[in-house]
């Protein structure tokens, strides 16, 4: 990794579903200095993780990615990542089929930050006019307890003096885009393939939207109380409140 050139890289930890899908977003950010590679970092047999990434990245962008297997809570392979000089962190951890379970993948998760954490204090250094640097770090939790909780727990000194800590959910992502970012549909046939920033979604109250003298009403209904269904319902109640 140290081969690869002081903050001409990004790290992933872990080739969990959306992993692919990061790396394709950090590779897009490349202005000719930034983001040259993007270092994935995971358990899994590197075999098998590059197999995935080829159906989603083009053949240039599969060159630009370096595949390097460790356990993502093992200080010494953490410390062979030379964060120091990477521009962004994503912590997603693995599969649940390699973690063994939701908590099992957000303990793990919370291990690597705090190892993280040791090690960028550890290895300070000096940014432009003599700053010290914080590394962006975005941490995927599965559980919508354990990120919730995350948003008014005390973190810890070492993460706060050394990264910008950014905790979220894919499914309370995924929900606030639905429900809150939506905006009146675009047509998008046609299209040879659809970024998930094209899609667009009819909000809550329709096209047209509802005034606040209006005497009409929405009824919303989720069929499902999966960890989607919980997160739609949570940024349902945000609205209706």
């Amino acid at each position: 990794v140290r081969h690869l050139g002081k903050h001409a890289f990004a790290v992933v930890i872990g080739a969990n579903e959306v992993a692919a899908l990061v790396v394709k977003r950090l590779l897009a950010q490349d202005d000719g200095t930034r983001n040259r590679y993007v270092v994935l970092h995971t358990s899994r047999d590197p075999e098998a993780v590059r197999e995935e990434l080829m159906s989603h990245l083009s053949e240039d962008q599969m060159r630009r990615v370096v595949i390097y297997q460790g356990l993502r809570d093992s200080r010494s392979e953490i410390e062979h990542l030379h964060l120091k000089w990477a521009n962004e962190l994503y912590i997603l951890g693995e599969t649940t089929q390699v973690d063994g379970s939701d908590s099992s993948h957000d303990t793990m998760n919370m291990r690597s930050v705090n190892l993280v954490a040791e090690y960028l204090l550890k290895n300070r250094w000096n940014g432009i006019f003599g700053r010290y640097h914080k590394l962006k770090c975005s941490v995927m939790f599965e559980y919508q307890t354990t990120y919730q909780m995350l948003q008014f727990a005390d973190i810890p000194r070492s993460v706060k003096e050394t990264m910008d800590f950014v905790p979220f959910n894919r499914y309370e992502s995924w929900a606030r885009k639905v429900m809150v970012g939506s905006k009146p549909y675009d047509n998008l046939k046609g299209k040879a393939s659809i970024n998930p920033d094209d899609i667009r979604y009819i909000p809550l109250d329709g096209e047209q939207g509802i005034s606040v003298n209006d005497s009409s009403h929405v009824h919303f209904v989720i069929v499902g109380m999966t960890k989607m269904g919980v997160a739609m319902g949570i940024q349902a109640l945000l609205q209706a409140h």
